[in-house]
């Protein structure tokens, strides 16, 4: 539940935990977590719960976690934290009304010095434009370069720790081979919930792009239906200059990657390797 929850905030968020009043953060190591007793048989015994000290003796060393009292009162545990905070202490700057100014990081002013020199490239700019790390804004840039030329047989993989924007990095560049004439482009995944972040970054890329949709593109949605289901986008459809597609298309089915001039895997980790090779074909590969 932890992981999944913070992986939802974005940069600048903050993820809070409230708990009860205790008199020592050493109660929190014998709080009962035994999500596998139904699962345990009398042979294993008992099982010593340790996730939770070592969680805690974890934030001890995080740089960006502060453990407060019910007062605000900042914790010995946040050593580490308190040891930043006073070497930069004296150069925290604020505004007229007290809000506290971020310096730009190195990174930041390269992301915005990227961001300028591409403004007036026609398909790239507005696109390049909505990374928010100056890696994501590279990894766009060099899908685009992929796009442009028409004749491309390669493969371009990205990799990185989760939660890094490769999915929205993935679906700004399909909206971007929407810009360059690609007409079928197919999208894979384990499963349709998996691709929720790349439609969702194709359908803001097509908008940076000036496509209006119902007048330029039509959004295909799966049939979901049961509790266990999720709604999904898994294709749109435009038809501004001449019929152009993207679509879901699972894995498991080779044949329908035929007349793909663009294929792009996200999630590729989760499909069998021999599947993933197939799909690899005499064609523009993003994975």
């Amino acid at each position: 539940l932890m992981a999944r929850t913070i992986e939802t905030v974005e940069g600048g968020g903050l993820v809070i935990f409230l708990m009860r009043t205790v008199k020592s953060l050493k109660q929190l190591y014998s709080m009962s977590m035994d999500v596998h007793s139904r699962y345990r048989t009398e042979q294993s015994g008992d099982v010593v719960p340790r996730f939770n000290e070592r969680f805690i003796l974890s934030l001890g060393k995080c740089t960006n976690c502060l453990v407060c009292d019910d007062e605000l009162n900042v914790l010995p545990l946040s050593k580490s934290a308190l040891r930043r905070l006073g070497d930069d202490g004296n150069s925290i700057q604020k505004g007229d009304a007290g809000e506290v100014l971020t310096r730009k990081s190195k990174e930041d002013i390269e992301l915005e010095e990227l961001k300028e020199s591409l403004s007036d490239t026609p398909h790239v700019g507005v696109l390049v434009d909505l990374a928010k790390t100056l890696d994501q804004a590279r990894a766009v840039l060099t899908f685009l370069e992929a796009c442009s030329e028409k004749t491309s047989r390669s493969t371009v993989a990205l990799t990185a720790a989760r939660g890094r924007g490769k999915s929205a990095a993935i679906g700004l560049c399909l909206s971007g081979a929407i810009s360059f004439g690609y007409s079928t482009i197919c999208v894979t995944a384990p499963e349709p919930e998996n691709l929720v972040a790349v439609f969702d970054f194709v359908l803001r890329g097509l908008k940076a792009l000036k496509y209006q949709e119902h007048l330029d593109y039509t959004i295909s949605y799966n049939t979901a239906s049961g509790r266990d289901k999720t709604k999904c986008v898994v294709g749109v459809d435009v038809h501004r200059d001449h019929r152009q597609s993207i679509r879901y298309v699972r894995p498991d089915e080779p044949d329908k990657f035929a007349s793909a001039e663009l294929v792009a895997i996200d999630e590729a980790a989760a499909i069998p390797l021999p599947t993933v090779r197939a799909l690899m074909g005499d064609r523009l590969t993003f994975m």
